[in-house]
């Protein structure tokens, strides 16, 4: 009999450490099974005899708590930066490499230093009284066996001040303009999401290997929702289109123009507090207004 500690996974962003909260990465392969009628001989069965594999590739998709400094902050912001904005295109490759292990033994490097990996999701939430959190999904070519090594561990201070380390949940906000009539609902928010989704296509070609020989993005798709609160019910209906900046401590993002596009009205039950939740998608504005971070 053994006892394993719970807590020893090790998550690594170019070599920067993740404060992760769960993890998980796969690789498959598509099998090409042979449909040939053998040599003539009586069937024993009606089994498959022969394969061969098709394609592979890996994916992983892991969930993060938002920090403002040191190696945490630095992962963060090299996720960022491959997702949104006109960096987008800079892939995960030789000079980047996500190191994932699950219990802090040996573990695997996506992808490998030829091959290419990619980000084709990203979510971000806030809540009342929890944790800002981020997940995000990859797509790679292909891994590798490595040990991704230890990990940094940063601790808070003493004082329970939440004065430099994980974000506190009411330090991030959402400020929108132009969002109708005379009210404002920036100081009302209790929750807010956004997700940015990447499609994106596997180019396999006559390359000697069965992994893509790249990956091509697509047009990006941003979206997000907002709740908020209003203490005498009357909540604000004429949601104009509005441009919109979310500070989550760590970093800025700007969407130059959200059209609103689910605008339902709910009822949370008895006793609850009264709070509607509106969706939107974000557009660029301009060429030179794109959805960026900084």
């Amino acid at each position: 009999m053994s006892c394993n500690c719970g807590n020893a996974g090790v998550l690594k962003i170019c070599g920067a450490s993740v404060p992760f909260i769960n993890a998980s990465f796969s690789e498959h392969k598509e099998l090409f099974t042979s449909q040939s009628l053998g040599s003539g001989e009586e069937p024993k069965d009606r089994s498959h005899r022969n394969f061969s594999i098709a394609k592979t590739y890996v994916d992983g998709s892991f969930t993060m708590e938002l920090f403002r400094t040191g190696s945490y902050n630095t992962a963060f912001l090299n996720l960022l930066k491959r997702i949104i904005g006109k960096e987008a295109c800079n892939a995960f490759g030789a000079g980047c490499q996500i190191s994932f292990s699950s219990n802090g033994g040996n573990g695997l490097i996506v992808p490998t230093s030829d091959g290419v990996g990619v980000i084709t999701q990203m979510s971000l939430t806030g809540s009342a009284g929890k944790i800002l959190t981020a997940s995000f999904s990859i797509l790679a070519t292909d891994f590798e066996g490595g040990d991704p090594g230890g990990s940094s561990t940063t601790f808070e201070s003493p004082g329970n001040s939440d004065d430099g380390n994980s974000i506190p949940w009411y330090s991030s906000s959402v400020s929108i303009t132009g969002s109708g009539d005379d009210h404002n609902i920036n100081n009302a928010l209790t929750e807010w999401s956004l997700s940015v989704s990447v499609p994106v296509t596997q180019v396999y070609t006559f390359n000697g290997k069965t992994s893509a020989k790249s990956l091509r993005l697509g047009m990006m798709t941003v979206k997000g929702s907002l709740t908020y609160f209003a203490s005498n019910g009357n909540y604000v209906f004429n949601l104009a289109d509005s441009s919109a900046i979310i500070d989550i401590g760590v970093a800025t993002l700007s969407l130059p123009y959200i059209v609103f596009d689910d605008l339902g009205l709910q009822n949370q039950g008895v006793n609850a507090i009264p709070v509607r939740t509106v969706g939107f998608q974000a557009f660029a504005s301009g060429d030179n207004a794109s959805i960026s971070y900084s």
